[in-house]
C-alpha cells in the first residue's frame, strides 16, 4: 500500500511525479480558476482553422444563449473547452507516437500517465465546485 493517496483517497503510486503534479493542481485550485477566469479572453479572431470549426461545433452542441441577429452565442467557456480539448487530443497523440516511436527520452508509461494526468484535473476542478459554487 501506498503511503500516499490522492483526494478521492485511492492508492497513488510511490514517486510518481504526476502525484506530485495531481497534489499541484488540487493544492493551487482557487488560483487555477482565478487565472481562468481573470486571464483568459474569449475574443478571438476567426482563422478558418481547425479551431475556429471545433469552436463553432462546441457552441452548436452546447448552446448557452442566441444573439439577437441569429445563430448562437460563444463565451469563455466554449472557448476554454476548445482549447482544452485540442491540447488533450495534441498531447494523447504525440505522447503515444513518440512511445511508438521508442524515443529514447519519452519513458513508455508517459502515454498512460499524460491521460492520467488530464482525466484527474478535470476530477479536480469538478471537486472544487463544491467549494467555490
Amino acid at each position: 500500500m501506498s503511503d500516499k493517496r490522492d483526494p478521492s483517497g485511492a492508492d497513488l503510486p510511490p514517486e510518481s511525479k504526476i502525484t506530485d503534479t495531481e497534489y499541484f493542481m488540487e493544492s493551487h485550485a482557487e488560483k487555477i480558476v482565478d487565472f481562468m477566469e481573470k486571464k483568459i479572453v474569449e475574443d478571438f479572431a476567426p482563422t478558418h482553422e481547425i479551431y475556429d470549426g471545433l469552436l463553432n461545433q462546441l457552441v452548436n452542441e452546447f448552446p448557452i444563449g442566441k444573439l439577437e441577429a441569429g445563430g448562437f452565442y460563444y463565451d469563455k467557456v466554449h472557448a476554454i473547452l476548445a482549447n482544452a480539448l485540442m491540447s488533450s487530443f495534441w498531447c494523447g497523440w504525440v505522447a503515444k507516437a513518440m512511445a511508438n516511436r521508442k524515443e529514447p527520452k519519452f519513458n513508455p508509461e508517459y502515454p498512460e500517465k499524460f491521460r492520467r494526468i488530464i482525466s484527474k484535473a478535470y476530477e479536480g476542478g469538478w471537486r472544487y465546485a463544491s467549494q467555490r459554487p
